[in-house]
């Protein structure tokens, strides 16, 4: 997507906020956090201290270079942790892409079709490449140059590091020797020709290093606010130049964060500035001469790469920008002015935060981003033969992918992008159906070993928005305004658009949407409809023959019996109506709420910003609360006594799954587990919790005394 918000802090009761159209190379965005859209391909929001429209102090965030900062200096690494990926290098035929957190290994035999043979973390915060025999180097951030074996590219395995004094942002091979740059610590020389590597000295230089390429004797050097040209032998800078309109506003637009050498030309990816072309054929005195760039607020340069007499500049949002090198000297004629920094424009609201915010764009993003289009957010190339691999940048999407090009007109054949394979979820003993492009039928046996039943309802169940089992054991299915019974000749029409939840309420089915409540016979499609309050998609479930509805913005749930209207039950604690207005919570994470009947009372998991909180409702309508840890929570299952949480960190590509123990009606959190992956969806099938990977896996775990045992993983992809 590519609408850009800019939003002011709205205070308990006031709002203040602002829109701005064009947010790149020192845009503005008015909040007291930063805002919740994500910034745009290689860049990121930093904090300023302005005047705003409310007329109060606040803390204003502008769109800096993410590595360079706001004038040339400012690694963050949180902010690299962006679910894309950066950077990778072909070895054989399979490519290693890093993507800030993991490395992984893509079987490339079929470069229409990578396909992925391992996932490796505990490598630091690897987000460039390079390549030394079977040897893979990663800059890794703080962590240094990290040197993986991937003699066997299905099982690649870390086999040494070395750390500098700054953090490792880019690494270059050169014969037996990388050069890493290493931030404000200059380039760190490293020597490849023993088992593991060795430090052979640092070398100063102006700026902040963020990338280097060598040729012969002498290092070039991209130094966000300079360019530096160095002697390798003596370690002395030769020269160092760059734009002289460089920094307009106090805002570095112009950083020099990547570089390729093409002849006696070095082209330096410059953000919105493009490639800049420097002269160096006298490497003691460079010359800076034009830049290719677009006039495209969406085109930001992040990477540059060449080959076959081409250069491939990653420009972000707007794609790649193909510049013919074959004469190198005249490949960027003209100076283009980085564009000045635009302010926004602000007023105050009183509106909630629900209708001033685009909630809606972000909501379903959580479990099933869409796919970004084909030639999208490119951060990095890797030119490789006759094809180019594009680095995606989709944290828009929050996916990760590559696109496969051809090298002749860049078009796309190819593409390799992070496995959504399940989206949802349910269970009952011994059987679970999952929902997603891998979607079906499974029989959970011994072990907790699921297996694939065909199923007539395959197709929708591959489509399907939401899942649940009846009283009668049936699985039902919700698939845009119709809901499919296992059995049923044809699905019947239940009309309820926007659907959020859906449980089994007594022989009925019970479907909520943002506003409406509507209760159906699963068989004949008759139904009735009940209005709810909530504008956000809301959670709902059944025990002791009522159902609970409740949005995520509402301080309260409600109940139903049957007859009459709903009945609102007691406050859930969390957040109270002051909070929820608040929409500097809303821009650090929506809020979410999980409805979850156990042995002791209905339970309410609850979300807002960084503030998570489970609430028991116990007898005589008694609550007991307890604060969990903040994250993107997308699932929640009771067990008896207990209750299962699962939360993902699509940054790091990880989940984590929650045990709550409710024993003595005192909620306690009393297990953890972190795993690679991002879960989809969780659900009790007898002995056993079933948690789904978007991966196209299941992880079972055995049931002990209400706690999770793991057990099995079944790998349930299609081919």
């Amino acid at each position: 997507m590519r609408r850009w918000f800019g939003w002011t802090g709205l205070g308990l009761i006031a709002a203040c906020s602002s829109t701005t159209s064009t947010l790149s190379n020192g845009g503005a965005s008015g909040s007291g956090q930063p805002p919740s859209e994500a910034a745009p391909t290689g860049q990121r929001w930093e904090g300023v201290v302005q005047d705003d429209a409310c007329g109060r102090k606040s803390l204003q965030y502008i769109l800096v270079d993410e590595v360079c900062g706001k004038l040339g200096g400012g690694y963050a690494s949180l902010d690299l942790r962006a679910p894309m990926f950066r950077d990778g290098a072909q070895i054989g035929d399979h490519l290693f892409a890093v993507d800030g957190t993991h490395l992984w290994s893509l079987d490339t035999r079929d470069p229409s079709a990578p396909r992925r043979d391992a996932l490796l973390a505990g490598l630091g915060q690897p987000i460039a490449a390079g390549a030394y025999g079977d040897r893979l180097l990663l800059a890794s951030g703080d962590e240094g140059l990290v040197v993986v074996d991937v003699t066997d590219p299905a099982a690649p395995r870390r086999v040494s590091a070395l750390t500098f004094d700054g953090p490792a942002l880019d690494v270059h091979v050169a014969g037996d020797k990388a050069y890493v740059a290493a931030g404000d610590a200059g380039i760190a020389v490293v020597s490849l020709a023993g088992a593991a590597p060795t430090l052979e000295r640092t070398i100063p230089v102006a700026g902040y290093a963020a990338a280097v390429t060598t040729r012969g004797n002498v290092a070039y050097v991209a130094a966000c606010s300079t360019f530096v040209t160095v002697d390798l032998p003596s370690g002395k800078t030769l020269a160092q130049k760059w734009m002289a309109d460089a920094v307009q506003n106090g805002v570095l637009v112009a950083p020099a964060k990547d570089v390729e050498l093409v002849g006696d030309t070095a082209f330096v990816a410059a953000g919105a500035t493009g490639a800049v072309a420097v002269d160096v054929s006298d490497p003691a005195a460079p010359r800076v001469g034009g830049n290719c760039t677009r006039p495209e607020p969406s085109f930001y340069a992040s990477g540059v790469r060449a080959s076959g007499g081409k250069l491939f500049v990653a420009g972000g949002e707007y794609g790649i920008l193909p510049v013919s090198v074959e004469n190198p000297g005249a490949a960027c004629p003209s100076r283009a002015v980085p564009p000045p920094r635009v302010a926004p424009g602000a007023s105050c609201s009183t509106a909630p935060p629900w209708e001033v915010l685009p909630w809606q764009e972000t909501w379903e993003v959580v479990i099933l981003p869409p796919p970004p289009p084909r030639g999208w957010d490119p951060i990095q190339t890797l030119p490789f033969g006759d094809r180019v691999y594009a680095f995606g940048d989709a944290r828009r999407n929050g996916v990760r992918a590559i696109d496969v090009r051809a090298a002749s007109d860049l078009v796309v054949f190819g593409r390799y992008a992070e496995p959504r394979r399940f989206v949802g979820m349910a269970a009952s003993p011994g059987r679970a159906v999952l929902l997603g492009p891998s979607g079906g039928v499974f029989r959970i046996g011994e072990g907790g070993v699921a297996t694939r039943e065909p199923s007539a309802g395959d197709a929708t169940l591959r489509t399907g928005r939401l899942a649940t089992f009846l009283s009668d054991g049936r699985w039902a299915v919700l698939d845009g305004l119709t809901v499919l019974v296992e059995g049923a000749a044809a699905a019947r029409y239940v009309g309820v658009s926007g659907a959020s939840s859906m449980v089994p309420f007594g022989n009925e089915l019970a479907i909520a949407a943002p506003n409406a409540l509507v209760i159906a016979d699963p068989d004949t499609g008759v139904s009735r409809r009940l209005t709810s309050t909530g504008a956000l998609p809301p959670s709902l479930a059944s025990s002791g023959g009522n159902l609970w509805i409740a949005s995520p913005e509402a301080t309260f749930a409600s109940s139903y019996t049957g007859q009459g209207g709903l009945v609102a039950e007691p406050a859930q604690g969390i957040f109270d109506a002051e909070e929820i207005l608040d929409t500097r919570l809303w821009q650090v994470r929506l809020p979410r709420r999980y409805l979850v009947p156990t042995n002791r009372g209905m339970v309410e998991v609850v979300t807002l910003g960084d503030k998570a909180g489970l609430t028991l409702h116990g007898e005589s309508k008694k609550t007991v609360t307890l604060s969990l840890p903040p994250g993107q929570y997308v699932g929640a299952v009771g067990n008896g006594n207990y209750v299962h949480v699962a939360i993902i960190e699509r940054s790091t590509y990880t989940s984590r799954l929650l045990t709550i123990s409710l024993v003595n009606d005192r909620p306690e959190l009393v297990t953890q587990e972190v795993f690679s992956g991002t879960a989809a969806g969780l659900a009790v099938a007898g002995p056993h919790l079933l948690v789904a990977d978007g991966e196209g896996l299941l992880r079972s775990y055995r049931l002990e005394s209400g706690k999770p045992v793991p057990e099995a993983v079944s790998h349930l992809e299609l081919p």
